[in-house]
């Protein structure tokens, strides 16, 4: 298995300007750095979260990320 290297977010993707905003969450757009590539990024603030609230977001998420980090490989 390859190794992987955890870099934050704001390394890699510039922030730009609120889109939307929800009880738990804003979403921003945002451009990778590299590429020049405009995406929406859906920051998540867990500390307003249950501990359900927060189990039931991250599982579904925990799949995504596998396939996020295989594809940054």
């Amino acid at each position: 298995m390859a190794s992987t290297t955890c870099t934050r977010f704001t390394d890699e993707y510039q922030l730009y300007e609120e889109l939307g905003k929800g009880a738990f969450s804003v979403v921003r757009r945002c451009m990778k750095i590299s590429t020049g590539q405009e995406y929406a990024a859906k920051i998540i603030n867990t500390k307003k979260l249950s501990a359900r609230g927060e189990y039931m977001l991250l599982q579904p998420l925990t799949a995504n990320m596998q396939r996020w980090l295989t594809q940054r490989e």
